[in-house]
C-alpha cells in the first residue's frame, strides 16, 4: 500500500513523464512517415543518394550505377479492360 502512494505522488509531482497515450506504432505513425523512394520505368529516375541518372534495372529492385543504392521497382498499373 505505501508503495502505490508513494508512487503516485511521484507520477503527479511530474519528475516521471507519464505513459504516452497513443502508441507510436499503427496506422498514424505509418502515415506520418514519408514514402519511401522508388524507381518508376520509363521515366527519368534521379539516385537520391547521389543524383545519377543510370540504372541496372531488375524484376523487383533497381540499383544505381553510381553509387548502388538500392530501390524498389514501382508497381505497373495493369491497363484496364476493355468491355
Amino acid at each position: 500500500m505505501a508503495r502505490r502512494v508513494a508512487l503516485s505522488l511521484v507520477l503527479a509531482s511530474g519528475l516521471v513523464p507519464s505513459p504516452d497515450p497513443v502508441p507510436s506504432y499503427g496506422a498514424r505513425a505509418r502515415s506520418d512517415r514519408p514514402a519511401p523512394p522508388l524507381y518508376h520505368p520509363g521515366e527519368v529516375n534521379h539516385c537520391p543518394t547521389c543524383g545519377q541518372t543510370g540504372w541496372l534495372v531488375g524484376r523487383v529492385t533497381a540499383e544505381c550505377n553510381g553509387c548502388g543504392m538500392p530501390l524498389a521497382v514501382a508497381p505497373r498499373a495493369s491497363p484496364r479492360p476493355t468491355p
